[in-house]
């Protein structure tokens, strides 16, 4: 599954790293459909050659199907064909990765040469919250999430946008917005 988005000044295609999710996030549908499987990097990237107007796609979000941390090294070798100049040449600045931050492959991610754009799912500001709505993330400390994203920001010099979604009565109080 991949999603086509144009707008006046850019075209962003989100494209999928798994069949399904493993995550079953209280807000996703994805996940309640169960996963099936790993794509592999040609896989990820029939995604965007398929699609007619590659040549106007100025960034291309990791953030359909799945979480794409888990499908890391698929992940990672279908950003660099991406990245080559014998490749895709596509720009540094128009990839993306949207993750719900498992922390050994955010460490390993820091590791990588890449230099990409990343926004963390973040969808609370406590423990206790953040299982309730990412219940397959409860073995990742939201402090250890955050801290390995503020290392990858420091060691590559890139700002890290957070994603969080309100959920009327979860995760909209006012001590949410303050922490």
């Amino acid at each position: 599954e991949s999603v086509y988005i144009p707008t006046e000044d850019r075209a962003t295609l989100c494209v999928s790293s798994q069949v399904g999710c493993k995550m079953n996030c209280l807000f996703c549908m994805t996940g309640k459909q169960g996963f099936t499987k790993n794509l592999s990097a040609n896989e990820i990237l029939n995604q965007i050659q398929s699609l007619p107007e590659t040549d106007e796609l100025t960034n291309i979000v990791f953030m359909g199907m799945g979480e794409p941390l888990f499908n890391y090294d698929n992940l990672i070798k279908s950003i660099h064909i991406l990245r080559d100049r014998n490749g895709l040449n596509f720009p540094t600045d128009g990839i993306n990765v949207s993750t719900v931050g498992p922390v050994e492959q955010l460490k390993r991610l820091r590791e990588e040469h890449l230099k990409i754009q990343f926004t963390l799912s973040l969808h609370a500001t406590d423990q206790a919250t953040r299982n309730m709505i990412m219940p397959h993330m409860k073995s990742n400390s939201i402090h250890s999430v955050v801290e390995a994203a503020l290392s990858y920001s420091e060691r590559h010099n890139r700002k890290i946008t957070i994603a969080y979604l309100l959920a009327p009565g979860i995760n909209d109080r006012a001590s949410d917005v303050r922490q």
